[in-house]
C-alpha cells in the first residue's frame, strides 16, 4: 500500500525493532482496508471479515520475516 511503505520505512529507520516496523505495516494496511471494506458488508461486519481470517496468517509471516532478517542483513552487506 502506498501509505503504508513510508511509514514502515521511517519506523524501521527510526528504531531497531523490525517486529515494531512491521506491526506498524500490519495495521495500517488492514485500517484502510477495513474502511474500504465497511462500504460492501457494513461496520457490524468488518472485523469478522476482514481482520479474523488474516490474522494467524499475518502473525506468521511477521514471525518468519523477523527471523530471517539477521540473515538476510548479512547476506546483503556482502553483495
Amino acid at each position: 500500500m502506498v501509505v503504508a511503505a513510508p511509514i514502515c520505512a521511517f519506523i524501521a529507520k527510526k528504531t531497531a525493532s523490525s517486529l515494531l516496523a512491521f506491526m506498524s505495516c500490519y495495521i495500517i494496511v488492514h485500517v484502510f482496508g477495513c474502511v474500504w471494506l465497511a462500504n460492501f458488508v457494513g461496520w457490524k461486519s468488518v472485523f469478522v471479515l476482514g481482520v479474523v481470517p488474516f490474522v494467524i496468517s499475518e502473525i506468521l509471516k511477521i514471525s518468519l520475516v523477523c527471523a530471517m532478517k539477521p540473515g538476510i542483513s548479512r547476506l546483503l552487506k556482502k553483495i
